[in-house]
């Protein structure tokens, strides 16, 4: 009698064990999850003309304010810069680099890049 009293809890504490064991992996699961949650939260914050801005940073400077040759387009107004863009885009006007990099924007895109920089304050780069 003794030997089944010890067979049967050793069942149920394998038992145990394994439902430990799937409840910690729901547990992990369920944190994974809510981190994934919370990244995409934060990410659907940032407008997405941040984002495509980033590109301008090399030449054109931290928010449109050049520090170097290049033109800041910090402030310009926007319908000039999504003409520019534009022009860049469809071959009227000449460049090195930015037909290529205006070449891959939308004209959706354009748009969100000239709004976010006509947004930005001229002032000294930092």
């Amino acid at each position: 009698m003794t030997e089944r009293m010890f067979s049967r809890a050793g069942l149920v504490l394998r038992q145990r064990t394994k439902l430990e064991r799937a409840m910690n992996v729901l547990r992990i699961a369920s944190a994974a999850i809510a981190a994934a949650i919370v990244c995409c939260a934060h990410a659907a914050e940032q407008p997405p003309s941040r984002t495509l801005a980033t590109t301008c940073t090399g030449c054109h400077g931290t928010h449109g304010r050049s520090t170097g040759a290049m033109p800041s387009i910090a402030s310009l107004p926007r319908k000039q810069l999504a003409e520019q863009m534009r022009a860049f885009r469809d071959g009227r006007r000449d460049a090195t680099v930015m037909q290529q990099i205006a070449n891959g924007y939308s004209d959706a895109q354009i748009d969100a890049l000239a709004e976010h920089f006509a947004r930005q304050q001229r002032g000294a780069a930092r």
